[in-house]
């Protein structure tokens, strides 16, 4: 071996020292919030971008804003001057915030073409509610909502390691060839190496979008029992779903999907609407009939008595969803401790275990509920 490839191999060492042992500035925490949390917002301008219709077989470009959740006969009867609140993760505060947003963007995204959104609308502008139509079409939306947004998401995160690992790697070459130039060897010793750097970081964006792959591969088969009868009158075959109607008229509507897992193989995943209509409030869960028995004990505890399904609607809002919009009225009438609670407590993950909230959101409807039974 040469003098020259001797010194090299030497800085080459030198510099996987300083990288294994995290010495890199690139790889401090300081560095990460500064240079690549902001690349986290190009997801609310990426998620915007219209696409091909998720109808199965229509190849047809996306209108900008189709409706997950019902608009006329649902958002604007709960919005102020027509207006809602949604949740929205803050990525330089590192904190889920209450936005404010139109009820024509609220809960919309790229989803379908002119025509499959002319679809919904059908159902939408009848006076007298199809309860079957909504609960199809409403969790269908959902549903492809959902996977939009993790695709999207994962886009980003993959657009977001690539930068990341290009920085780590430039400040390991910059590193290495000042190493070089100081043991005087010429130019053409400079070559840029790959120094395939990974630290934590990396770690977790690599390991959360392992799962965010598995997730959208689960969506996407659930979306395809919907696929099967999307346009046949057989609306439940390969489904199965409960809804409720109270009669009452909560000031939140919410469509989410979310996953329950019961070991690495096996997730039940399903989705939970909230649709307030008129002066009732629709209540219906809808998965694949893959997980009966789970389904029908979920129904068991939390659709049979209303304050439960209130528990189950609270406890979504909070572990199980960003989809979900409230009355600005309503969201000042809750107590302080309580909206910092329920601001502190949001948490957007697709994975969704029922655990109850030591507090409640809708405290006066609870009340009513208990006066009624």
């Amino acid at each position: 071996m040469s003098n020259i490839e001797q010194i090299r191999n030497q800085c080459i060492e030198n510099i996987c020292e300083i990288i294994k042992n995290g010495k890199l500035k690139s790889q401090q925490q300081d560095f990460f919030n500064k240079r690549i949390i902001s690349k986290w917002t190009n997801f609310y301008n990426n998620f915007k971008i219209i696409g091909t219709c998720f109808f199965r077989g229509c190849d047809k470009p996306t209108i900008k804003n189709s409706h997950t959740i019902t608009n006329s006969n649902c958002l604007k009867t709960i919005s102020e001057s027509n207006h809602l609140l949604q949740p929205q993760y803050h990525y330089f505060k590192k904190s889920i915030e209450l936005q404010k947003v139109g009820i024509n963007e609220a809960s919309t995204f790229p989803g379908f073409c002119e025509d499959h959104e002319n679809t919904f609308k059908e159902f939408e502008t009848h006076e007298i509610i199809d309860e079957s139509s909504l609960m199809l079409y409403q969790s269908y939306r959902v549903i492809c909502r959902e996977i939009h947004f993790y695709e999207v998401l994962l886009k980003c995160s993959n657009s977001i390691n690539q930068y990341y690992q290009k920085l780590l790697n430039q400040e390991a070459n910059d590193l290495y060839k000042k190493e070089l130039l100081k043991k005087n060897l010429n130019s053409e010793c400079l070559q840029s190496l790959d120094f395939n750097i990974t630290n934590r970081l990396l770690g977790e964006i690599n390991s959360t979008s392992k799962e965010h792959i598995k997730y959208i591969s689960r969506l996407k088969k659930f979306k395809c029992a919907y696929d099967c009868f999307m346009n046949t009158d057989n609306n439940n075959q390969g489904l199965q779903y409960k809804g409720v109607k109270y009669k009452y008229k909560l000031p939140v509507a919410m469509g989410g999907c979310a996953q329950v897992r019961f070991n690495k193989s096996k997730v039940f995943v399903f989705t939970l609407n909230v649709v307030p209509i008129n002066n009732y409030t629709y209540v219906f869960i809808k998965s694949d009939d893959l997980h009966i028995d789970f389904f029908n004990k979920m129904v068991e505890i939390y659709f049979n008595n209303p304050l439960k399904t209130l528990s189950l609607i609270e406890s979504f809002m909070i572990y199980g969803t960003d989809n979900w919009f409230i009355s600005p009225k309503y969201w000042d009438s809750i107590p302080g401790t309580t909206r910092n609670n329920i601001l502190k407590n949001l948490n957007f993950s697709p994975d969704f275990n029922f655990k109850e909230l030591p507090f409640s959101i809708f405290e006066d409807v609870k009340k009513i509920m208990q006066g009624s039974q």
